[in-house]
Order: structure tokens, then sequence, then C-alpha cells
């Protein structure tokens, strides 16, 4: 079971914070890579449908990443500050996909992106509700 950040000295909060804001910064990294690719089509059949959920699953790992490193700092509005960070990251790396040859950056992708961070913010909304109504019963 993890230890409350509260429960930690002030010097492995920080190593604590700093290492989920690296993860994030990898995590963003590497979307950013993936981006930069001039062509990710597999060949298969279902190319679309796959390229559409991995964009899915990119944002909503990084609102999950996002949710993590805010949380400590931000208690109560840790959903809404990690929401927004992947919603403007999903437009920036749309627009970063507009400069790649053979790439296009669109809004029906930062409509995907944002299924994945929904899902995600709802996804940890359950899950917060459900630590309360366990340590209130």
């Amino acid at each position: 079971m993890a230890i409350p950040m509260a429960e930690l000295t002030d010097a492995n909060q920080a190593r604590v914070l700093g290492l989920r804001w690296f993860l994030v910064a990898v995590w963003m990294a590497l979307i950013w890579y993936a981006s930069a690719q001039p062509d990710l089509h597999s060949g298969l059949a279902q190319d679309f449908l796959l390229r559409k959920i991995a964009h899915l699953l990119e944002f909503a790992v990084l609102t999950g990443l996002v949710q993590r490193a805010i949380f400590p700092v931000y208690p109560r509005h840790f959903l809404v500050g990690a929401l927004l960070w992947a919603l403007t990251y999903s437009v920036i790396d749309e627009w970063h996909q507009t400069s790649v040859p053979g790439r296009m950056g669109t809004l029906q992708d930062v409509g995907v992106d944002f299924i994945g961070i929904g899902a995600a913010t709802l996804g940890r909304l359950g899950y917060t509700r459900f630590l309360k109504r366990r340590e209130f019963s």
C-alpha cells in the first residue's frame, strides 16, 4: 500500500513529485515523437480504428499521470487541472502534426483524445468517490 504524501518528509515529497512530473514529461515526449512520424499506417484493415484507439489511450494515460502529479499540490482542483492540461496538449499535438509531412492534425482527433481524457477523469472521479464511501462506512 502506498504511503500518503503527508507522511513523507519534505525531501521525499519533493522526490515523489519530481518523479511524477518526470513521468508526465516522458509520456508527452513519447506522444510528440509518435506525432512526428510521417506515416503510422500499419497496413492492417483495421488501421483507422487502431489509430483512434491509440489516440484515446495515449491521452487517457497522460490525463492519469497529470492527475497524480497535480493532486498533492491542488487536491480540490486536480481533476479539472489534469483535464485542461491534457486537452491543451491534445490541441498542441494536432497542431504539431500539421507540420509533419504525411500527417494532418484534425479536430476529430482532438475529440477522440477528449474521449480518453474524459474516461480517465470519470474513472478517477469514481475511484475517489469509492474511497470516500469506504472511508465513512
